[in-house]
């Protein structure tokens, strides 16, 4: 029964298949106003430009150019991750702490220069963190991650010389260089924010391998090859990134060569991607996320406040059969709150058992059964099949006592819902952005966690509030990989929330006319990206 019900299920993307084969809906065209850019077949100059697509917003007002100017290459961090998810220095070349962690030093990159021509120094360093004490946020105005979370008891920054900065706290911050991960530690040059509240005025100025040349908000962006880049030069001088959010448009844009690449999340549901695989042109560069997807379960006035019947929702769901039959095999099913790139991750165990999710649920329902509103965003259903996914999982509650519905919201919708506790489930990803385990735990785990009680779980466990307070201070990594460790294991048995699968990147790209797309960290370096027949 519950292979024929997810068979059923997979008709829509069967039907996304058929549409795309037969060409699907024709694509977005570039806007009239501006020149069509190149894409031949004959060889290609250094004036070419490479046209990509991504699904979500590459291309947004001033509230949110952190995420989408970093995978455009605008701006650089002071510390980032590399392969192994360890910290390593862009901006920064090296540091050093003193005993208790409370005071660090930055020694910093010599010889860089902002794309104004402007120099990048120390001084530059301590405004950039004045501007981070300004924030309510470390990211942007529209996001949960405050600044004491990822600075926390920041005293400020001071200069030691034109490259060596100090940053000070109150309190011992062992895991700063994790918390400082790209977003939380990057550098624009001072003047594109206003001086009391930290919000940007203007595109902000960055000392990356792109600069930012035309916004057209929503539709497109226009970045060009930064000539006085410190490291090595782009290969490719321009680019434009269109937003195309139908993955039927981008399937058709890619066939038709209207684009030579979709990167970012979500970029293409794994059915249209293996489609695109048939035709030799195409190669897909699968790369390892920090993304994981899951279902969060309001706790706060309901009979999930119960970990049992939180449990018993875990073991009806065939992790593996979403995963090989919805996701295309390009995941990895989990039970884990951690995502696997942490440096602290361990494997632990994925369980499905529906007799004993039926035992479960009656030990805390008995015969009665419960209602329940299950949610996401539109937006998801746009990255892959969330609405196939749900359905699924509302075939499997129904078996243990819960009548579920599947309810696709707006984003505003959402966080008006979110806000007031109206989610009775929320379906959702959560990247692990900056890979400290406490960081993520914390935000769930805590029973003053932001996520505990932004989405109303109502998870409260006095042990593991005691393990995260001394996380936070240890100054030994071996104990507090062994605290990471005891702790992934108390959330893969209580299950504040629900993990379903570790994402994958997978970005597909016309090998035929670009390389690059292997040279992958956690985003796709566009400066790593070349015609296969420039001149």
């Amino acid at each position: 029964m519950k292979k024929q019900r997810l068979l059923s299920l997979l008709a829509g993307v069967a039907l996304t298949l058929s549409l795309a084969a037969c060409g699907g809906p024709a694509p977005a065209q570039t806007p009239s106003a501006d020149p069509a850019p190149a894409q031949s077949a004959a060889a290609h100059t250094e004036d070419d430009v490479l046209v990509l697509a991504g699904a979500r917003t590459l291309a947004p007002g001033l509230e949110d150019v952190y995420f989408s100017h970093k995978l455009l290459g605008a701006w650089e961090p002071l510390i980032s991750v590399d392969e192994d998810g360890n910290p390593m220095g862009v901006l920064a070349e090296s540091w050093e702490r003193n005993e208790d962690a409370t005071v660090w030093t930055f020694h910093l990159r010599q010889g860089v220069s902002f794309q104004n021509g402007e120099p990048f120094n120390a001084g530059v360093v301590v405004e950039n963190f004045n501007r981070y004490k300004l924030l309510e946020s470390g990211y942007s105005q529209y996001t949960t991650f405050k600044v004491n979370d990822l600075y926390p008891g920041l005293i400020g920054c001071e200069k030691v010389d034109d490259y060596t900065v100090t940053v000070s706290f109150t309190d011992p911050v062992p895991r700063l260089l994790f918390n400082m991960k790209d977003t939380a530690s990057c550098i624009f040059y001072p003047g594109s924010w206003d001086l009391e509240t930290g919000y940007f005025t203007e595109q902000p100025v960055g000392t990356g391998p792109y600069m930012i040349q035309k916004v057209a908000e929503d539709e497109y962006v226009d970045i060009t090859a930064f000539d006085g880049y410190w490291g090595e030069p782009a290969k490719i001088r321009n680019i434009r990134v269109r937003i195309i959010t139908d993955p039927q448009a981008r399937y058709a844009a890619l066939d038709s060569e209207e684009i030579m690449g979709v990167l970012d999340l979500g970029a293409m549901p794994a059915a249209l991607g293996d489609e695109l695989l048939k035709d030799q042109r195409f190669a897909m560069a699968v790369h390892t996320s920090n993304i994981t997807h899951f279902m969060l379960l309001k706790g706060e006035g309901t009979p999930f406040s119960d970990m049992r019947l939180r449990q018993a929702v875990s073991l009806a769901i065939d992790r593996q059969l979403i995963v090989d039959q919805l996701w295309g095999g390009y995941a990895m099913p989990t039970q884990n709150l951690v995502n696997r790139m942490c440096p602290d991750w361990v494997g632990l165990p994925v369980e499905y058992d529906m007799e004993r999710a039926k035992e479960l649920a009656a030990e805390v329902l008995g015969d009665t059964r419960i209602s329940l509103d299950m949610y996401t965003r539109s937006l998801y259903l746009d990255r892959g099949p969330y609405k196939e996914m749900m359905e699924y999982i509302q075939s499997q509650l129904a078996q243990i006592g819960i009548d579920a519905t599947v309810n696709v919201i707006d984003s505003s919708t959402y966080s008006e819902m979110s806000k007031a506790g109206e989610l009775g489930a929320n379906f959702m990803t959560h990247g692990m952005s900056n890979l400290n385990a406490y960081h993520f735990m914390n935000m769930y785990l805590s029973s003053t966690g932001s996520y505990n009680q932004s989405q109303h779980l109502a998870y409260n466990n006095p042990h593991a509030d005691e393990l995260l307070k001394e996380m936070s201070t240890t100054l030994d990594d071996a104990r507090f990989h062994e605290l990471a460790v005891e702790l992934q294991e108390i959330a893969n048995t209580e299950l504040p929330v629900i993990p379903l699968f570790y994402d994958t990147s997978n970005l597909i790209y016309n090998q035929a006319q670009i390389t690059g797309y292997d040279t992958y960290r956690d985003h796709l370096d566009l400066s790593r990206l070349a015609w296969v027949d420039a001149q």
